[in-house]
């Protein structure tokens, strides 16, 4: 079985059993959220790769215990532009007080919701899948 031990915007470094480090493109990730660490297999079709997580208990737990938050990129987008001064993506990250305070300003007269949308839109890239990750403070992973 194979190892995640290098992630970069484009590539993943992966470490095999017998020593090897291979470097393949991001794209051949064939999973969400991937993390240093990740137990994954790699299989070659010709000149492509494709990359497999290994499904075992730990990594399961680990999201169940709440490490990190898992929230849909599409209605996070959505809910940022149109009910961001509502502070309503706050409280999704778990940022209660921080959806108070968006709530009483109006998103900070707007500005700082256009600019939570603004991240959110530039943070799409970084995220391979369906879901923006936050930590259990709400901070983007990445």
């Amino acid at each position: 079985m194979s190892e995640i031990l290098v992630l970069n915007d484009s590539t993943v470094k992966v470490g095999e059993d017998n020593g090897n480090v291979t470097e393949l493109p991001l794209v051949s990730l064939h999973f969400s959220n991937p993390v240093v660490g990740d137990r994954v297999r790699v299989y070659k079709d010709g000149d492509t790769f494709i990359v497999k997580r290994e499904e075992t208990a730990t990594s399961n737990t680990a999201v169940n215990e709440g490490d990190g938050r898992k929230i849909n990129k599409v209605a996070y987008i959505l809910l940022t532009f149109f009910l961001g001064f509502l502070g309503v993506h706050r409280f999704m990250r778990g940022q209660i007080g921080l959806g108070i305070l968006m709530i009483i300003t109006g998103g900070g007269f707007g500005v700082w919701t256009l600019v939570d949308f603004i991240i959110s839109l530039v943070k799409l890239s970084a995220y391979p899948g369906d879901d923006y990750v936050f930590t259990k403070d709400g901070k983007f992973t990445k």
